[in-house]
């Protein structure tokens, strides 16, 4: 009998200057049968070289997102300010420039803005990713938006992200907390970041995938399920789908919105998820968290043909996928 399929994610290297990502740069098609990754070198920026071990064949990819920080919940509350102009996360490492000015810039004008900041005696900061930036939104608040740290000076931004694919890149809007997809020309905000240091957790292994229904996630103490629902449905409807059908037993459930959003690689897709993991189809995938403060009900979810994280209207019928903790 064949063994089964190990997918594994090894972190091996974070450049460190930043730079704008082509589309779908991370596709890397090398691939290795001898067990040795190509040696196809990252894009520059804090990309994170991986490499994706299936069953023996390895190849590199370029994971821009990689929620290196581990699990995170939905209402972040380790967020300090330094009293320096920065602002410290003890759950992701990073630091983050507490007040940046209020000047609309475009993509390319809001990276050179971080690359020349000089601030609390740093002078490594740059804009962050999108899964990064993500980190300061707080989708349990009612309304969701900046954590309340950044409330006075954030609520109304929208900020750019150092994640782009082809003339479009990423920002996080936080009079509402959803991360979105703009041309490379518009002009928004720009609040930098840094961190001390290599990412905390590499090398480390990410994917496992046990059988043909389950994929364990080791990095967030997950357990997937591979396959997508049968139908579409939606949002309270879908809360409770998992629980009901919890065949075998073991707790399985809707996501949160971090967890979900942890699956989006945005080197990738449509979807933009890692396809030799999971059999998701390229659409909307509900979380477990209604959107607090919403005029009538809204959920959030997961668009995964955009890579956004989106707030959608309850009656719409979505798809969505189980998972239960490790």
């Amino acid at each position: 009998m064949k063994p089964p399929i190990l997918l594994t994610f090894l972190v091996l290297a974070a450049c460190s200057d930043p730079a704008a990502v082509p589309a779908n740069v991370a596709n890397v098609d090398a691939v290795s049968t001898d067990g040795a990754a190509p040696a196809t070198p990252c894009p520059p920026g804090p990309w994170y070289s991986v490499t994706l071990d299936d069953d023996g064949t390895k190849r590199q990819v370029c994971a821009p997102d990689l929620p290196v920080w581990g699990p995170l919940p939905d209402s972040p509350t380790q967020v300090a300010a330094m009293g320096d102009g920065t602002l410290h996360d003890a759950a992701t490492g990073l630091d983050w420039q507490s007040g940046p000015d209020a000047v609309l810039r475009n993509a390319q004008k809001s990276q050179e803005y971080c690359d020349q900041l000089r601030l609390a005696g740093h002078a490594d900061w740059r804009l962050p990713t999108a899964a990064e930036l993500q980190t300061l939104v707080d989708y349990a608040a009612a309304p969701p938006g900046p954590v309340a740290i950044l409330e006075v000076s954030a609520r109304g931004r929208r900020d750019w992200t150092l994640s782009t694919a082809g003339s479009q890149g990423w920002i996080v809007e936080f009079a509402f907390g959803q991360t979105e997809r703009e041309p490379l020309t518009a002009l928004h905000g720009a609040r930098c970041v840094r961190r001390d240091g290599a990412p905390p957790h590499g090398p480390t292994p990410r994917f496992l995938a046990k059988d043909a229904e389950n994929a364990t996630d080791q990095l967030l103490n997950l357990v997937w399920l591979r396959p997508i629902t049968v139908n579409t449905y939606p949002f309270l409807f879908s809360l409770g789908w998992c629980a009901k059908h919890d065949t075998p037993p073991g707790g399985w459930r809707l996501p949160t919105v971090r967890e979900l959003s942890s699956l989006v690689d945005r080197s990738q897709g449509p979807p933009m998820v890692d396809a030799l993991v999971f059999f998701l189809l390229p659409q909307v995938y509900w979380t477990v968290r209604p959107v607090g403060g919403a005029p009538g009900l809204f959920g959030w979810a997961v668009d995964f043909p955009r890579g956004e994280v989106r707030a959608i209207h309850g009656n719409s019928a979505q798809w969505f996928s189980c998972v239960r903790t490790l």
